[in-house]
């Protein structure tokens, strides 16, 4: 993630009170209307696929293994993705890197801001973007058109970068 969403919240006061919570005893604790709970999302309101029988395989997996469901955003760890933004947004490492790179934002995410994906992807020498118009958040569990769209994009980047490895050829 590159960017948080804080919806109709001001950013500068939302990065605020993530740091102030964070640091008064309450990083633990789930941000107003964030659930505790991974299992009271339903397909219907969670807004990650437009594909139901990925999200309920999704699902599953949790339930057979609760140890992997996450809950809600809590105020540490917004805190620590604000921080985590900001410090990519100022690095200059991001124009050192040197191998091809495609940064994929959803088109209909809720939860990333897709013009700092974008703003990351142009800094980067060999970078682009690429936005998949009408995906959700998790585009790997999206529709077989999304998911064709990340795949081809996902081998035009290995395949540019493969045939400029020394090793490509061993």
């Amino acid at each position: 993630m590159l960017g948080l969403n804080t919806g109709k919240r001001p950013p500068r006061a939302s990065r605020a009170l993530a740091w102030l919570m964070a640091r008064t005893g309450k990083a633990g604790d789930y941000t107003p209307g964030e659930q505790s709970d991974p299992f009271a999302h339903s397909f219907a309101t969670d807004a990650l696929t437009h594909d139901q029988a990925r999200y309920e395989r999704y699902r599953a997996q949790l339930l057979a293994n609760r140890d992997l469901a996450l809950g809600g955003a809590t105020w540490g760890w917004v805190d620590f993705a604000f921080s985590a933004c900001a410090w990519l947004r100022r690095s200059p490492g991001v124009e050192a890197i040197s191998i091809p790179v495609t940064i994929v934002g959803a088109g209909l995410d809720s939860r990333v801001l897709n013009p700092d994906l974008r703003s990351i992807a142009q800094r980067i020498p060999k970078g682009r973007y690429l936005e998949l118009d009408g995906a959700f958040h998790e585009i790997l569990i999206e529709t077989d058109e999304h998911r064709a769209r990340f795949w081809a994009a996902f081998d035009e980047t290995v395949d540019a970068f493969a045939a400029t490895s020394p090793t490509a050829a061993d």
